[in-house]
């Protein structure tokens, strides 16, 4: 469990990739859904922007690599969607920077937490990283999203339905 090593990079998006993907990157893109489309206009009547984490509870790792997992997936989904909207507006308010962290029970519920994602109308846009060389998915990321709107209520579905409870 490396948390310095390159890991398999598991975005989402239907279609071609975004622009520059990361380095040596083996993604496979899972959804075209317009940034705007999920998260609507910049206005602060949706709530301001955060991004769920998703970090697997069964893993029996000290807190120091799940910390390193999570910060992989968070810093993963910010890279390969950096032209989106929703990114852009994000990073431009580094004081107001929210992030929730949940936690799911397994594997196959992290995993399904993918699915779910890329099976929305329209897909959510996140990145399910897996550590190497370990061949190991631990977390997951959302890409940021408002709380308020359509989108709000998708996030949250799919969280309950992945059983994620706050870390």
């Amino acid at each position: 469990m490396s948390s310095s090593s390159a890991a398999a990079h598991t975005p989402s998006a239907l279609g071609a990739p975004p622009p520059s993907p990361l380095p040596s990157s083996s993604s496979t893109p899972t959804t075209t859904a317009s940034v705007s489309a999920l998260t609507g206009p910049s206005s602060t009547d949706k709530g301001p922007l955060r991004m769920q984490i998703i970090i697997r509870k069964d893993l029996d790792w000290p807190v120091g690599p799940l910390m390193a997992q999570a910060s992989h997936a968070a810093t993963a989904v910010l890279h390969f969607y950096r032209e989106e909207e929703s990114v852009k507006e994000y990073l431009e308010d580094l004081q107001g920077m929210r992030k929730l962290v949940y936690q799911t029970p397994t594997l196959d519920s992290l995993t399904a937490i993918s699915s779910y994602l890329s099976s929305t109308t329209p897909p959510i846009k996140h990145y399910l990283w897996t550590e190497q060389p370990e061949n190991i998915p631990t977390a997951l990321a959302i890409i940021p999203n408002r709380s308020k709107g359509a989108e709000g209520k998708h996030v949250g579905k799919v969280l309950k339905k992945g059983e994620c409870e706050f870390w």
